[in-house]
């Protein structure tokens, strides 16, 4: 709109000829600044991005950037949108792929995703730890009630799980009605923490559900201090040990 008053950017001459104006320059680090933005506002996220995805997102900045270069340099090019649009293409085919490894039911990763996910921060030694959870008495709903109550339970505590974690935690589908939740942090004391905010959300739950019975868990967690290349299945084997003596307990 500024240009159609100042001809700022561009501006069509007598022999009607296309010229860029003195503002056209400032326009493109305004789209550089964007980008540039863009990049800061993804390091908070970097340690939840792996693979092809965390490179898809970085070449939305490259890509457009290099396009825009040789936009700028040679007259005539128009590449900063074809750019763009091809990395949104492959980003959202990437992104579909990463749906296909959602469990159906509760829409949480899946466990190929879980072992995935520890197996790389393993191999970074970045410490973690896992919350293993097992619904108490599963058997008896889907026996009493049907399957598809069954699933609206499991529905029911996969909310609940995400609700009750931080940004960077991940919660997982196990396999049947066990979940985990993978803890992004050296505090040992981190799995304490959420299960006492989950046992307070789960009480909640139940308070306020219309179900015709009431839903409870047990757990147990495990440590990787980032000290040693442990094994997924030791650690996942010594959570499901600490879950079942909480089980037994009960």
């Amino acid at each position: 709109m500024i240009n159609l008053f100042t001809n700022i950017l561009f501006r069509i001459n007598s022999v009607n000829i296309f010229e860029r104006g003195i503002g056209a320059p400032l326009f493109a680090t305004m789209n550089y600044l964007m980008f540039f933005i863009y990049c800061i506002t993804l390091i908070p996220y970097r340690k939840l991005i792996t693979g092809r995805i965390y490179q898809v997102i970085l070449s939305v900045v490259v890509f457009p950037a290099i396009g825009g270069y040789f936009q700028t340099k040679y007259y005539g090019l128009i590449l900063v949108w074809p750019m763009t649009a091809l990395v949104c293409l492959v980003g959202y085919i990437l992104i579909e792929r990463e749906d296909m490894n959602r469990d159906t039911v509760t829409q949480l990763l899946t466990r190929f995703q879980l072992e995935r996910r520890m197996k790389f921060m393993i191999s970074r030694h970045q410490p973690f730890s896992i919350i293993m959870i097992d619904l108490d008495k599963f058997k008896s709903i889907n026996d009493n009630f049907g399957h598809k109550e069954g699933d609206e339970a499991l529905q029911l505590i996969s909310n609940l799980l995400e609700k009750s974690i931080k940004q960077t935690d991940q919660a997982f589908r196990y396999a049947g009605d066990e979940f985990v939740i993978l803890v992004d942090s050296a505090d040992q004391k981190a799995p304490r923490h959420i299960a006492n905010r989950l046992m307070i959300n789960l009480q909640r739950m139940n308070q306020h559900s219309k179900k015709p019975y009431q839903l409870s868990f047990s757990l147990g967690s495990s440590y990787f201090n980032g000290d040693s290349d442990e094994s997924i299945y030791h650690l996942l084997a010594e959570a499901d040990k600490a879950m079942y003596q909480n089980k037994n307990e009960k």
